[in-house]
């Protein structure tokens, strides 16, 4: 096994603030979850030439497991680890170089690729970018005759439940159009925005009469939504346009959260 630099965890006292990063104004708060970070730093990664895999021994065994499973997608943040804080965020990457390249170079290009990517989405300051060189690939070597994962889409429905029922309301027997139908159809239109998020446990969703209306969430004094965005949309700029796009549906503060980011080349 290689190794270039030792790993190191995150320095949570050059974060400010531990916790999902939040950048709030008196429009509303814009959150942004961990997995989004890693996300972004892993296809980064990915981007660099030289980089052949992400993740130590198991995480690769495990990842190449999981994409045999016939519908599975590639996991982007695997081989990633951050701590994201109120305006800042610390990134640790496990790599697989490629044999042959300048393993320094390659770990500075990633570092500037990383920080340029997740500063440019996400608004946050990168302190610190650690990377750990787990092992090198030589082609042709036993890795090389696995076999190839099947195709996978990262934009899909399969961990984002659909936001609406396929026949939709305001429809000749379907259900009146509801403000939150309104909303969902106004933030889908954004460009960048992929898809409404439910939430961890499928918790964000206005509850209407048989049916929900998943990403949204309605009270009296506030709207909450929650998005999954398309690499590499800014999330500063997509979050504002979201914000716009609701306040011309519903008056007052708007509360975004993106709560993940599909891959480059998803359908």
């Amino acid at each position: 096994m290689t190794e270039k630099q030792a790993p190191k965890a995150p320095s949570t006292t050059a974060l400010e603030q531990r916790g999902t990063g939040t950048l709030a104004s008196e429009d509303g708060r814009t959150s942004i979850a961990d997995t989004v970070v890693s996300k972004i730093a892993g296809i980064a990664t990915r981007e660099i030439s030289g980089v052949h895999d992400l993740g130590g021994g198991a995480a690769r065994v495990v990842g190449a497991l999981r994409e045999r499973i016939p519908g599975s997608r590639t996991n982007l943040s695997q081989g990633v680890a951050v701590e994201v804080g109120e305006r800042q965020a610390a990134v640790d990457i496990d790599i697989v170089a490629e044999y042959g390249v300048a393993i320094a170079d390659l770990a500075a290009a990633v570092r500037r690729n990383v920080i340029a990517s997740v500063e440019r989405m996400t608004g946050l300051e990168v302190t610190e970018v650690n990377i750990t060189v787990h092992d090198v690939y030589i082609e042709g070597s036993d890795e090389d005759a696995e076999p190839s994962a099947p195709a996978s889409s990262e934009r899909g429905v399969s961990e984002v439940p659909s936001e609406v029922p396929a026949d939709r309301p305001g429809q000749p027997g379907q259900p009146e159009v509801d403000v939150a139908d309104r909303v969902a159809d106004a933030v889908l239109a954004v460009p960048g925005v992929d898809a409404l998020h439910p939430g961890a446990f499928g918790e964000i969703a206005t509850y209407l009469p048989g049916r929900r209306v998943a990403g949204v969430r309605i009270t009296d004094d506030r709207c909450e939504v929650h998005v999954v965005l398309q690499w590499p949309a800014g999330i500063a700029e997509t979050t504002e346009a979201v914000r716009a796009a609701v306040r011309a549906v519903v008056p007052g503060p708007v509360d975004v959260t993106v709560g993940d980011v599909v891959g480059p080349g998803a359908p």
